[in-house]
């Protein structure tokens, strides 16, 4: 049985001109360019670390076994202090690994269906403070915050992720598009109205003939709408 490779940057499956670090378990968000490679006769410019480490560890590790799970191409994914979120446009599914989530919430992932979330509720980080990024799901069991303690409740809520400083950018992506796919989720069905079909022609007659039988209409306004009617035909 093949083993997992270790952590370090390896060739995207979904994108073959890109890097892609595996965090020794799955696939994360960061990405990085291939290094070009030099030209006969031109000087090579040295690249920054990000993007020169990459290709030091692919040179070392070689490429990930076929065992690696593919790379999906529309989740996004935002790793926090206190887990994962993966948005995957139907499902926001919540990732804890790790020690600090056996003595938190606990270790596991919670999928939440989108339909099923009523808001979403985001505390920007600070210099000293953490935020977080908390949903609020309909019959859920959410801790609700108390005044000055915020993001410490956060940490023992299985709706929500803490959320540092670095990670900022990539959450704010995140609310963004989870918010945008809530709104068009809870719209409401438009159904077209549809006009009820007229009666046939025999069916009209039908209908004359018994108001002429009940002496609501005279014979003649019935021979008259009965031309009227045959002309249709």
């Amino acid at each position: 049985m093949s083993q997992t490779p270790p952590a370090g940057w390896y060739p995207d499956p979904g994108y073959g001109d890109v890097l892609r670090y595996w965090d020794g378990q799955q696939w994360t968000e960061h990405r990085a360019p291939r290094q070009p490679p030099a030209r006969p006769g031109k000087q090579v410019v040295r690249q920054t670390q990000t993007v020169s480490q990459p290709t030091h560890q692919v040179a070392q590790h070689g490429p990930p076994p076929t065992r690696l799970p593919p790379s999906p191409q529309s989740p996004m994914v935002a790793k926090g202090h206190t887990g994962t979120v993966i948005f995957d446009g139907q499902f926001v599914t919540i990732v804890r690994t790790g020690a600090l989530a056996r003595m938190t919430v606990g270790k596991g992932e919670k999928r939440i269906p989108l339909r099923s979330i009523t808001a979403v509720q985001w505390k920007k980080p600070g210099p000293f403070v953490n935020g977080f990024i908390a949903f609020t799901v309909a019959g859920g069991n959410e801790n609700r915050s108390r005044l000055g303690h915020q993001t410490v409740d956060a940490v023992h809520d299985e709706n929500s992720v803490v959320v540092m400083t670095t990670q900022e950018a990539v959450f704010l992506q995140l609310r963004a598009a989870i918010e945008s796919a809530i709104a068009t989720a809870h719209q409401p069905v438009q159904f077209p109205v549809i006009a009820p079909a007229p009666p046939d022609v025999m069916t009209q007659l039908r209908q004359l003939g018994e108001l002429r039988d009940l002496g609501v209409v005279t014979p003649e306004e019935f021979e008259a709408k009965k031309a009227d009617l045959l002309r249709r035909l």
